[in-house]
């Protein structure tokens, strides 16, 4: 039986970031997918303020209660969701994965905490990112925090792959029981992703490339939960999904582009066997 992944995030025209990156990710292993907007903007604010809707909790209630009232709810494999227009979004979010799991006991969900990054900082409101560090991670069976969302979320520095140990720690001790941590500094200038999961920790380490696009998180979260939902283990996914996305990024730099090229690449994902190797962590 297919199976399809419900995929609650951004939407925008321009650019490879949440749904746009999830759904290319997800049909390119052979899941259907039911994406869901949590707004439509122009661009992502990279550009700038962006342009459009931010749908309000009313609108998304409507249109999940509407899926889930017409889809074939028992091929839904998982739930993907990522960044929220607003924290009154969150209840929403919540109420759907219940009724899902009414169904479909077990079902896991995988909630990127879009809240900011390094450079920018917070870019969510406020009562936003407390909502999502309160109620939503903690609820979430897998959460991808990037370094500066691990800090914020935990209130350590992940600075390098042990520091990020004690915070992927502190987080999965809150409810999440795998916690796939992105963007953490290696030594030589390298970067890594740490997995911790109720089975062991594990990690992954690529050179770092000089890319300017956003949507590398939005990608690598929809990767590992599409290796996951296929069948894979937690060990067998990082390495495929790390390696698809280093290879999207190696591209996207080699044709100094603003924007992952993910056009043309589906090949990327179902032909090319793992050019990184996890390292299982005592």
């Amino acid at each position: 039986m297919e199976q399809a992944v419900l995929s609650i995030q951004s939407f925008v025209s321009l650019g490879h970031v949440g749904n746009r990156a999830a759904v290319w990710a997800l049909q390119a292993l052979e899941l259907e997918v039911w994406p869901v907007p949590t707004v439509w903007y122009a661009h992502h604010p990279g550009y700038g303020p962006p342009a459009g809707s931010r749908f309000d909790a009313a609108w998304l209630e409507r249109v999940l209660e509407g899926l889930c009232a017409t889809a074939p709810l028992e091929r839904c494999g998982a739930v993907l969701s990522g960044y929220l227009g607003s924290a009154a979004q969150g209840p929403v979010l919540l109420r759907a994965i219940a009724r899902l799991r009414r169904l479909r006991p077990g079902l896991p969900w995988l909630c990127d905490p879009v809240l900011g990054d390094e450079e920018t900082g917070l870019f969510v409101p406020r009562d936003l990112a407390e909502y999502m560090r309160e109620t939503l991670v903690p609820a979430a069976d897998i959460v991808t925090p990037n370094r500066f969302e691990l800090a914020w979320l935990t209130g350590l520095d992940p600075g390098d792959p042990g520091a990020a140990r004690r915070a992927a720690a502190r987080l999965r001790a809150r409810g999440p029981r795998t916690v796939l941590a992105t963007g953490v500094p290696a030594a030589g200038g390298r970067i890594g992703v740490l997995l911790e999961t109720e089975g062991g920790g594990f990690w992954i380490e690529t050179p770092r490339l000089p890319c300017r696009a956003h949507g590398t998180g939005d990608l690598l979260a929809a990767l590992y939960l599409g290796f996951r939902v296929r069948g894979a283990d937690a060990k067998a996914a990082l390495e495929r999904a790390v390696s698809i996305l280093f290879t999207a990024v190696e591209e996207t730099v080699r044709a100094d582009a603003g924007e992952l090229r993910l056009g043309g690449c589906h090949r990327i994902v179902v032909e090319a066997r793992p050019r990184f190797r996890a390292v299982a962590l005592e």
